[in-house]
């Protein structure tokens, strides 16, 4: 890959990290915040349903010893005002246990979906993490990469510029060495006076052998 390429998966890493971690703090802050409500209405069911169980029991020693006074009062126990008290006080207990039950059925609920809901965090979490560990493992090789490949154009750079240099000194020495070796050829003018002058010299000499110059 090219640097530019590099940099530019560098960059898409980082900003898919940043929005995952993102991502994962506000799952986070939002489980937290629903365990903490979770934990707390649980509390208050458990509570009630205490609190409740404890009304139904004294509620029950209390009819169950005015029926007796009832009972013993009238040996028939088939007093008129004893029944009805026994009804009423069966009544409210009745009531009572039903709403028990259903403080029992929220908290039974309520600890189920905040165990699913635990789960499926974590899961989240630990998948999280593990994509994370990619995405570091990749942004560690990348920026590695990046690295050695600014670190090989800056020494590919460097010996450009000492490759231009000794390429200028042997341009250099080479145009030197030419003007030293290369012999100057006479101009056109100077070989026809030399050679006007060598004429000149034959014919005197010719003259000279046919006795004309005697």
């Amino acid at each position: 890959a090219n640097l530019a390429q590099l940099k530019d998966d560098i960059k898409n890493l980082e900003k898919d990290l940043g929005e995952m971690r993102k991502a994962t703090a506000e799952a986070t802050k939002i489980r937290m915040a629903a365990a903490k409500q979770a934990k707390a209405s649980l509390a208050q069911y458990k509570d009630a349903a205490k609190l409740i169980r404890s009304a139904i029991t004294v509620l029950t020693k209390f009819y169950g010893q005015k029926a007796k006074a009832q009972a013993a009062a009238d040996a028939s126990a088939k007093d008129k005002s004893g029944f009805k008290a026994n009804g009423k006080g069966n009544g409210v207990i009745g009531i009572l246990e039903v709403v028990e039950a259903n403080y029992k059925k929220l908290e039974e609920d309520l600890s189920l979906t905040e165990k699913t809901e635990a789960k499926t965090f974590n899961d989240l979490i630990n998948e999280s993490q593990v994509r994370e560990a990619v995405f570091l493992k990749d942004l560690e090789y990348k920026n590695r990469a990046r690295v050695k490949l600014e670190g090989d154009l800056i020494r590919a750079g460097n010996d450009l510029k000492s490759y231009q240099k000794e390429l200028e000194a042997v341009v250099s020495y080479l145009e030197q060495l030419k003007s030293t070796c290369t012999v100057k050829g006479d101009s056109y003018d100077e070989r026809q006076t030399r050679r006007d002058k060598e004429l000149t010299s034959l014919r005197e000499a010719l003259k000279f052998l046919n006795g004309d110059g005697i």
